[in-house]
């Protein structure tokens, strides 16, 4: 069991996503700008008056001319709000998908309830950490129980915005990556430092071009918007500031990828993200494509709940929450303090599971 729950990946994502997001949305907005283009030009020419003009020949020209200036005037509007809400995506992309996220709190939360992970229906604790190495470059490390030692996936991610002839919406679409195995073990074995990781990345194989590090992984792109799909995002209805958050689906609604641990076994992923100043929800699970059966995951679609443990500001982590210190290292804690908390939640996640109905009977 263990090897399999060390495939949990924030890769691809989505049961019956939108492609590119929300059509419906692009297309609400283009129908509202057309239609009042529409209503503009037809109350300037039935009603010329009402604005101080002549119905005259010789002012039929200007008139048309005004009827342009009012149509490109809206359309202009509508470029500057869509633009806005483009750079808004962005910047709030680039100031949040970084630092340290945890969700202990959520797995104490289960056990009061007696959730185990798996099959208990409960969650694993783990943690994420995103390292900037770029402007738009991020490497991405995912690790069990507070200890970095413990990682069980590396990536890389490429933020790339829409281009605004690409699609009329406001949203950023992230690439994933796998990294170049000599170089992601470099990197885990300084796992307890990454703010060492921008520069182990930058000067790995000098010389080597990005495409010499990272291999794409296909199908697996993110598209990060301000829409919140009332369905598939439905977990953060009652979150405190749903108006200023992120959320994410799969392009391409979900991706069938080769696992990494075992040749010739396939998973189907599906994926939604929430994304905050505070949180990150991962609702990330990966199932047996012929099956249909668990291999990783919430079962019962509860996403994993993240809180923000640091933020980076200035190269530095700049602790956010005290409490959840514990889970960036050995240097955060002392091995008292770690038992405690491991104690606290019945043990380590991955040695965790449900009785089985015949240990129950």
């Amino acid at each position: 069991m263990t090897t399999r729950l060390s495939t949990i990946d924030l890769a691809a994502s989505g049961e019956g996503l939108h492609q590119r997001s929300s059509p419906l949305g692009s297309l609400r907005r283009r129908c509202f700008s057309s239609l009042g283009i529409f209503l503009a030009a037809t109350l300037l020419s039935f009603f010329p008056h009402c604005l101080g003009w002549q119905s005259t020949r010789g002012h039929h020209r200007s008139n048309r001319l005004a009827l342009v200036g009012t149509a490109s005037i809206l359309h202009s509007n509508s470029d500057v709000d869509l633009s806005s809400a483009r750079e808004q995506v962005w910047q709030q992309l680039l100031g949040n998908f970084q630092g340290d996220f945890d969700n202990y709190n959520q797995v104490v939360e289960d056990r009061e309830l007696g959730l185990l992970p798996r099959e208990g229906g409960g969650h694993e604790n783990f943690h994420c950490t995103l390292i900037p190495v770029s402007k738009n470059g991020r490497l991405a490390a995912f690790y069990f129980d507070g200890n970095p030692q413990r990682i069980f996936r590396f990536r890389y991610y490429e933020l790339v915005p829409l281009s605004e002839t690409a699609q009329d919406e406001a949203a950023v679409e992230m690439k994933l990556y796998t990294l170049q195995p000599d170089l992601e073990k470099l990197l885990r074995q300084h796992s307890e430092e990454p703010l060492e990781w921008p520069q182990l990345f930058a000067s790995f194989e000098k010389g080597s071009s990005l495409k010499d590090k990272i291999e794409y992984l296909p199908n697996c792109e993110i598209l990060w918007s301000l829409e919140m799909d009332p369905d598939q995002h439905s977990y953060v209805a009652h979150h405190k500031d749903k108006k200023n958050g992120l959320h994410a689906v799969m392009v391409h609604g979900e991706a069938i990828v080769d696992s990494t641990l075992i040749p010739g076994i396939k998973i189907r992923i599906l994926d939604q993200l929430s994304l905050y100043d505070d949180l990150f929800y991962i609702n990330d699970r990966g199932l047996d494509p012929e099956t249909g059966a668990y291999i990783y995951g919430n079962q019962n679609g509860v996403p994993y709940r993240l809180e923000r443990v640091a933020r980076l500001v200035n190269g530095e982590r700049e602790l956010v929450s005290d409490d959840l210190k514990w889970t960036l290292g050995s240097t955060w804690r002392d091995e008292e303090e770690y038992k405690a908390r491991l104690d606290a939640v019945g043990g380590p996640s991955v040695q965790m599971r449900a009785p089985a109905k015949k240990e129950l009977e």
